[in-house]
């Protein structure tokens, strides 16, 4: 690959990202996608991920699985009480891009709620 194309890839991948920032202000769906993508081990609980979007679980799982029925996640029940989220694998590209340029770009956690 040239130079030139993997500059603009980069460059690409960098506003993406941004878009993706100022997309997660106001949209919760955005907020579900940028923390499972961050997430180091690939999967949330449902109470991990509302702790990083900043809701009740309750409310966090009708969007998830409104995610689920799109195909955009993955929803494994543990137990009776535990569901872990995952980025589907047709998806995982959202994960590849935030983790290239989250050291060239600074993403903020997602502020608590004042």
């Amino acid at each position: 690959m040239s130079s030139a194309y993997i500059h603009a890839h980069s460059e690409l991948s960098t506003k993406f990202v941004e878009l993706l920032k100022l997309l997660a202000k106001d949209d919760v769906y955005v907020k579900i996608l940028l923390a499972l993508a961050r997430c180091r081990h690939g999967c949330l609980s449902l109470r991990g991920l509302a702790r990083e979007v900043n809701m009740a679980p309750k409310n966090v799982k009708k969007y998830v699985l409104r995610l689920a029925e799109l195909g955009i996640v993955k929803i494994e029940q543990i137990h009776e009480k535990m569901l872990l989220i995952r980025l589907s694998d047709e998806y995982r590209w959202l994960r590849d891009i935030v983790e290239e340029t989250e050291h060239r770009v600074s993403i903020p956690a997602t502020p608590s709620p004042q």
